[in-house]
């Protein structure tokens, strides 16, 4: 039996083991917690069943809570595994998933059924005639299969923290939080060693060395990350009325917290994940995401919301740590007006061609890019009669009209612009002669195939680009075709029009 002394220091052990049960039953909703909160539980219900086994007279009752211990032990191992598991961010194997859980039932119910074959504890319960005699230490061979096990799941834990501890203080400027798990492992372990087939202490030193190791866990995975957390309510409020959506991680990625309305406010389909990046992929999926206006001012405008992205870091000195900040920007009305702004300065508003201004802005590559140019140039004959016979509107329908045809031939190699009035010029990144004058000849057949009210009479030029040849000496050259065409053309037009025009007076 326990002296004063160690009923006081044993207490206190089982205090320290029922706060964190608390603190995490407070944030239950915290999917991240999870794990560590299941390990504190199973931990907080050893020091019941260690209680009990001091305070429980029946002797039944005692021989069965002490056979009981050796299944929770393993599934607190098994917690605590899965716990530093989540604190490294790694994910456990299915196979060891599943050899655990089968391992825990088999000595959960080795265990319970002790009084058939004695394999846990070598003395039957009908022996059994003081508490001493059921606490004593007579193991029989599953408890020693039971211990291969159990330590072989800390053997792994040790592993597993020896090599990823180096990889987090890469990450953060201390490691000593972490390095105190390693030395609390390695002592609970050859203490452990000294309990079993040395010195029986007289509380179970398997037991203190998990509550403070899952204390110190707690405290380095919850308490720390509370204080990075910043859960002050009025905060919340006022982040949650930003414009702003926001998204706060940890220094690994792992997702804090998030603007309350996050999936409704960006209208896209929620979904359930812990990390950082893995939400940015998302949002980036459904949205256009971008950091820099560079990035997205020359493409084309897309029926979704503009996203500008944007990554703080946020530092802790008091704990010398480091979060990250997203903020995520609502842009979409501003990318419109870019858009239109874009098209305006691009295209031609009655037509929808391109304009002089973008043919001058690409003037540069035009001459740099494309030695194989070929141009066509082209305008209406007898605009101006529409304009003063019929009034600007008849002549203006004529521009677009004879534009509708012009636009048949833009594809990725070939631009058309509208440079002005009535004039327009197709430019061809790569042709030759042949090409050219097959499109002269279908202009001029589609053209000649119209009729009045609305007849289209067009002038064409064409001309090949030479060797070193400049821009301007191409369009030159064009314009000199169009020109001579024009003289053969314009006054045939001009009398066309006349006559149907007397005609249409005359019917008047």
């Amino acid at each position: 039996m326990m002296d004063t002394i160690t009923w006081f220091l044993f207490i206190l052990i089982g205090f320290l083991s029922f706060i964190p049960v608390i603190k995490l039953y407070q944030h239950k909703q915290h999917v991240k917690y999870r794990m560590l909160r299941y390990y504190m539980n199973s931990i907080f219900l050893w020091t019941l069943l260690m209680f009990s086994l001091y305070l429980v007279n029946d002797l039944t009752v005692l021989y069965y809570l002490v056979l009981l211990t050796f299944p929770l032990v393993f599934a607190i191992l098994c917690l605590g595994h899965e716990t530093i598991q989540q604190l490294f961010n790694k994910k456990t194997p299915r196979i060891f998933k599943i050899g655990a859980i089968s391992f825990f039932f088999v000595n959960l119910l080795v265990s319970l059924t002790n009084e058939l074959h004695l394999l846990v504890k070598t003395i039957p319960l009908k022996d059994i005639t003081d508490q001493t005699m059921v606490l004593s230490t007579n193991f029989g061979t599953f408890f020693w299969i039971h211990t291969a096990v159990s330590y072989a799941i800390v053997f792994i834990l040790v592993v597993k923290l020896f090599t990823q501890i180096p990889k987090i203080t890469a990450k953060e400027s201390i490691a000593m939080p972490y390095a105190l798990i390693s030395i609390l492992t390695i002592s609970g372990l050859f203490l452990n060693v000294i309990y079993i087939f040395i010195y029986a202490f007289i509380i179970d030193i398997t037991y203190i060395f998990l509550v403070f190791f899952g204390f110190y866990l707690y405290w380095l995975i919850f308490n720390r990350d509370f204080h990075f957390r910043l859960m002050d309510s009025s905060r919340k409020a006022l982040v949650n009325e930003m414009r702003e959506v926001y998204i706060l991680s940890d220094m690994q990625g792992h997702i804090i917290e998030s603007s309350s309305d996050l999936f409704e406010r960006l209208n896209i389909p929620k979904k359930t994940t812990q990390l950082m990046d893995d939400l940015i992929q998302h949002i980036g999926q459904h949205t256009v995401l971008y950091s820099s206006f560079k990035a997205v001012q020359d493409k084309p405008f897309e029926d979704k919301k503009y996203l500008y992205y944007s990554l703080k870091e946020l530092n802790i000195p008091k704990f010398n740590q480091t979060g990250f900040l997203v903020l995520l920007y609502d842009e979409t009305r501003l990318m419109k007006l870019v858009d239109h702004l874009n098209y305006a300065l691009k295209y031609d508003s009655m037509t929808q061609l391109f304009n002089r201004d973008h043919f001058e802005k690409n003037r540069h590559n035009y001459e740099q890019d494309y030695p194989k140019a070929g141009v066509v140039m082209t305008d209406i004959n007898g605009l101006k009669l529409y304009n003063d016979y019929y009034g600007h509107e008849r002549g203006d329908a004529l521009i677009r009209s004879y534009a509708d045809v012009l636009r048949q031939f833009k594809s990725s190699d070939v631009d058309v612009y509208r440079l002005g009035g009535d004039e327009f010029l197709i430019f061809y990144h790569d042709t030759d002669e042949t090409g050219l004058n097959i499109t002269k000849k279908a202009l001029i057949s589609q053209s000649d195939s119209t009729d009045f009210p609305l007849k289209i009479s067009v002038s064409i030029g064409v001309a090949k680009r030479f060797k070193n040849e400049t821009i301007d000496s191409l369009i030159s050259r064009a314009d000199q075709s169009l020109y001579t065409m024009k003289r053969e053309r314009s006054q045939t037009f001009k009398s066309d029009f006349i006559n149907y025009y007397e005609k249409q007076k005359n019917k008047a």
